[in-house]
């Protein structure tokens, strides 16, 4: 079983930060991996939605996942469950506002490694949880940097 877990602070209030983490088109900006995701049904998320993702995979191939969306409670509560891949990990994110006007994102991973990946468990769990910490890393840039402006033309 993996378990990865900590806690991000971002400069920005629990509204926004759960605007940005729950955007599917977001994702790529933010995520290493993704090189897409698109929310099934088309539309804003709720609980119940899927996402399917397109993750950069090994030796250039790309690799489609379908993710189910468990609980979503705006500016609190955004958890996520794979339905397939060969790493099932699930999600769980809660939000709190700081006293000085931000956010605390406490962020969870978990689920059982299957197979031959089971033999390299604890190798992956450290792979994982650099990733995980350099995405959220690059979303508290993104979010805290607030909207960019497209220049006139």
């Amino acid at each position: 079983m993996i378990r990865i877990a900590f806690t991000i602070e971002v400069d920005r209030p629990p509204a926004a930060v759960f605007a940005y983490l729950t955007d599917p088109a977001k994702l790529p900006e933010w995520m290493a991996i993704k090189r897409s995701a698109t929310p099934d049904p088309p539309g804003p998320l709720r609980t119940g939605s899927r996402i399917v993702e397109v993750n950069a995979g090994p030796f250039g191939r790309d690799m489609t996942s379908t993710i189910a969306v468990e609980r979503l409670e705006p500016a609190h509560a955004f958890d996520l469950r794979p339905l397939d891949g060969p790493i099932r990990v699930a999600a769980r994110h809660r939000l709190a506002p700081t006293p000085a006007g931000g956010t605390r994102l406490d962020y969870v991973a978990e689920g059982p490694i299957h197979g031959p990946l089971r033999l390299a468990e604890p190798l992956l769990r450290r792979i994982l949880e650099r990733s995980f910490r350099r995405d959220y890393g690059e979303l508290k840039r993104r979010v805290e940097a607030g909207p960019t402006s497209t220049p006139a033309r």
